[in-house]
């Protein structure tokens, strides 16, 4: 496992210097603001649609990976120096580092480790983390806290959000005939505890699809529309206009 992630460190850090670096180009307003509001160390931070990451600045280097990003990109933090005023000759490191992130479309659930000088860990400053079986091993995690559907729903024109809650930690996935009933293509995400989300463009008309839990198929309960398919189950209905 350690050589693993060594390698893993190693393949990504030709990347960490040439990102994010100009990620505010189109916003330097809204950047200057979250960094205006960093005091301290902390838990991430959500403002708008950013989330603000912090670090301690002893470290050489320190980074972030993510789980949308199967934890691959090494993404840079910055050092926070600070003049207090526009007379002051020199400027002062504050001894904090930041990361800013803006919130990937769809997402309400990120998870993520640090990776200081090195070394992969759980942010020490969020104490929200759980333990990943795909990296056997403890990742942190942010709840991205936005009204979103509490229901399956066609939205965005031809985009369906199907919705299910439950226990939290479960794999849910669906599949119907936009999947030829292959449940194995799409797996709604976790957005927060027990409550389970994803967005499937598909195309105009009628959609028969099911939940599944393992090799049990069911039906969607925020769904009321149902039918029998060809073999006997019963399935949820979905309309694109």
């Amino acid at each position: 496992m350690k050589r693993f992630f060594i390698m893993l460190f190693v393949i990504s850090l030709s990347r960490v210097y040439a990102l994010d670096y100009d990620m505010f180009a189109d916003n330097q307003t809204m950047q200057d603001a979250l960094i205006a509001n960093i005091k301290r160390v902390q838990a991430p931070v959500l403002v708008g649609d950013y989330i603000l990451f912090t670090a301690s600045g002893a470290a050489r280097h320190t980074g972030i990976v993510f789980d949308f990003e199967n934890y691959r990109h090494i993404h840079s933090f910055r050092r926070l120096i600070r003049q207090d005023s526009d007379e002051d000759e020199k400027a002062k490191d504050t001894g904090i580092l930041f990361y800013i992130m803006k919130i990937p479309q769809d997402i309400r659930l990120i998870k993520y480790r640090l990776v200081i000088d090195g070394l992969w860990t759980a942010d020490p400053a969020n104490p929200e983390s759980e333990f990943s079986e795909v990296l056997n091993l403890q990742v942190s995690k942010f709840f991205i806290d936005r009204p979103i559907e509490a229901h399956s729903a066609v939205t965005n024109g031809a985009t369906v959000c199907f919705v299910y809650e439950g226990e939290s930690g479960q794999k849910i996935r669906v599949g119907g005939t936009f999947t030829n009933w292959d449940s194995f293509i799409y797996e709604l995400q976790e957005v927060r505890p027990g409550f389970y989300r994803l967005e499937i463009p598909l195309p105009k008309g009628e959609h028969y699809y099911s939940y599944y839990k393992g090799m049990s198929a069911f039906a969607d309960d925020t769904n009321p529309e149902r039918v029998y398919t060809s073999d006997g189950r019963m399935a949820s209905v979905i309309r694109v206009r």
